[in-house]
């Protein structure tokens, strides 16, 4: 079994919907990921090009929470939830997800994107510049593009089926509730950001109010987990 170690892998109102695949699992072009790299002011393609160059640029430095690059080759595994930890963050555990979606290990599959969602959501509730919020859904797009057609639709109709159970549900949000906040700082957030961005463009330092001031991590933590999973009612 290879080792995560080396990857450095811690207030909203809930307002339950039915249960939707498409808000969570953008997976073709013409998706919510895709459109939005043509949507950026006014249309400029020229600035929809480098933004997304800045995207992959910065998505290749944030692998870890602390933005400590792994090796190239270093392979993700496919890991039960027992496994997973957290400090890993949503851009290893969206490799696990595909790495258990290759495998064909879709209950794990379900588990990494489940955890990998709330913590994404809870990195949106705390992280203060909003521009950064969208890494999230780019992440996920990315990572699963080495997915073939045929794995991604048996994986769909899995967390389909898993998500509109009630008790499989109750289950799912029980599980990734005991977790946890995250323990690691949303540095593959905050870097993606316009604050930062801008900030490496002048040559300055970041702003320095990276995250929402007197944020209570408990009350995050329970929001991020009952409105991405729509806990309630289950």
């Amino acid at each position: 079994m290879t080792s995560l170690s080396a990857f450095g892998c811690r207030h909203a109102a809930v307002h339950p919907q039915p249960f939707s695949l498409a808000r969570w699992l953008p997976l073709t072009n013409d998706g919510p990921v895709w459109r939005g790299f043509h949507s950026f002011r006014g249309g400029n393609v020229v600035n929809a090009g480098i933004r997304f160059a800045l995207t992959v640029c910065h998505l290749a430095i944030a692998v870890s929470a602390h933005a400590a690059k792994p090796p190239a080759d270093v392979p993700v595994p496919c890991l039960e939830p027992t496994q997973l930890r957290n400090d890993m963050n949503p851009v290893v555990l969206n490799r696990v997800m595909a790495a258990c979606i290759a495998q064909t290990q879709l209950d794990n599959a379900v588990f990494a994107f489940a955890l990998s969602g709330a913590y994404g959501h809870f990195d949106s509730l705390r992280v203060a510049d909003k521009t950064a919020h969208q890494v999230v859904k780019v992440i996920r797009g990315f990572t699963l593009q080495s997915a073939d057609s045929a794995q991604l639709q048996a994986f769909q109709s899995h967390l389909t089926a898993t998500m509109g159970n009630p008790a499989q549900r109750r289950g799912l949000c029980a599980s990734v509730r005991s977790f946890g906040p995250p323990a690691y700082f949303p540095a593959y957030m905050v870097q993606h950001g316009m604050a930062a961005m801008s900030a490496a463009t002048a040559g300055s330092t970041p702003a320095p109010r990276a995250l929402v001031d007197n944020f209570d991590e408990a009350r995050g933590w329970t929001a991020a987990v009952t409105s991405y999973l729509q806990c309630e009612g289950a």
